[in-house]
């Protein structure tokens, strides 16, 4: 699932954290930074969407292809959601390296990671609840 997860987020940013990151750190007004990250936003958002629409309708071919026959699809579907979300807020982040904020950024994944494990620890560990919650 973890495969999967990172090839499909590589597929979706095609490139555009590259893009954002120039083009904000690039832009001398905030029009033009909003605008670079805008649009930055708007082809990781359509192409996330596209992908997730898709890897919803193909999920059991991606299930047998990924974790094999006879898993729970339901896995898929999950991963493909949090891929989304995952590569949506990829943009922001990059945005804020550009703009000179890198411990506000480094700070925000930290926190994420600490949240992640923490939360997966609780959820499986503590409330002896199914690989679902991790997801979540």
């Amino acid at each position: 699932l973890m495969i999967m997860q990172a090839s499909l987020e590589a597929f979706v940013l095609l490139g555009q954290k590259s893009a954002v990151f120039r083009k904000v750190g690039l832009a001398t007004t905030a029009a033009e930074r909003a605008t670079a990250l805008t649009m930055g936003l708007a082809i990781v958002i359509s192409s996330g969407i596209t992908v997730l629409v898709l890897g919803q309708i193909f999920a059991l071919q991606l299930c047998n292809f990924f974790i094999g026959e006879g898993q729970d699809v339901n896995l898929v579907r999950m991963t493909l959601c949090t891929s989304f979300f995952t590569v949506v807020c990829e943009i922001p982040r990059i945005a804020l390296q550009a703009n000179r904020k890198a411990k506000l950024a480094a700070g925000i994944t930290a926190g994420q990671a600490f949240t992640t494990m923490i939360l997966s620890v609780i959820f499986v560990v503590g409330l002896s609840s199914r690989v679902v919650f991790v997801f979540w």
